[in-house]
């Protein structure tokens, strides 16, 4: 058994100070909180991030307590960003500081194959597939 606390903890220095020297770095992925974009298991290239360039839809790297999650950047109020995962109607508020780089490519776990979601393509699929999901919301709670 790991102690998931510690590793948060070593984990935490290794990307800070590879992402302060701007150094990108990969890591697998835990959780379905991403479906269908990232899996349990998938490999997550992440590099380090200017906050102003950051656009709705981005994927981000951030810590959250003792977690770190990657999860998609939905709205932007000020110094906030409105963060959900793909697979979830929970969205988390987090500060810019939380923020510790950007994703922008994954590792396919059943595939192999490097997969980029960074970009504008990446983004459209994510609003097309979101817009998609609330027209089905919208016509079941209207039936």
């Amino acid at each position: 058994m790991t102690n998931d606390r510690a590793d948060s903890a070593t984990f935490s220095r290794m990307v800070g100070e590879l992402l302060s020297s701007g150094i990108s770095f990969r890591f697998r992925a835990k959780g379905r909180s991403m479906i269908p974009t990232i899996a349990d298991g998938d490999v997550l290239h992440v590099q380090s991030l200017n906050l102003h360039r950051l656009k709705l839809g981005d994927v981000v790297l951030f810590r959250g307590g003792t977690e770190f999650k990657a999860h998609r950047i939905i709205r932007k109020r000020g110094g906030l960003f409105i963060i959900r995962g793909d697979a979830g109607v929970a969205i988390d508020e987090i500060r810019s500081e939380q923020i510790l780089g950007k994703v922008i490519a994954k590792e396919c776990h059943a595939s192999g194959r490097t997969i980029s979601i960074s970009g504008t393509l990446a983004r459209a699929e994510f609003f097309w597939r979101e817009l998609r999901r609330r027209i089905s919301s919208f016509l079941s709670y209207s039936s």
